[in-house]
């Protein structure tokens, strides 16, 4: 899986035109702030609504009381890993879409998170 920082930096899609619908909803879940700013400052210039956390309890917190269209989380995050939050997405939020990172994962991690946590 590749590093957001080693692409290039370009135009992000849009995330909606103003009064057109609501702001596409992201929860970031990542344990370093550099990073989750990155990702906060990107998706934020094109229009999107990005909320983070440093962790997998923030996240769940987050989870429960906000409308979210993505989230993208890192699969070592502290207190939980990555993809025991995938699970617990999967479980309680079905439909909501999830997109896994890692800087370096193993292969075991890797079909894991491709599998969908199961």
């Amino acid at each position: 899986m590749r590093n957001c920082s080693d692409r290039p930096p370009g135009p992000l899609p849009d995330a909606g035109s103003a009064g057109s619908r609501k702001p596409f909803r992201v929860l970031s879940v990542d344990s370093d702030a550099a990073t989750l700013e990155l990702i906060r400052e990107r998706l934020g210039q094109a229009g999107f609504e990005v909320t983070t956390a440093q962790s997998g309890a923030e996240a769940i917190r987050v989870l429960e009381f906000r409308k979210l269209d993505l989230v993208i989380v890192d699969i070592h995050i502290p207190d939980i890993e990555g993809l025991s939050l995938l699970r617990f997405i999967r479980e309680h939020f079905k439909d909501l879409e999830v997109i896994m990172t890692a800087q370096s994962p193993t292969v075991p991690e890797a079909v894991e998170a491709i599998k969908g946590g199961r």
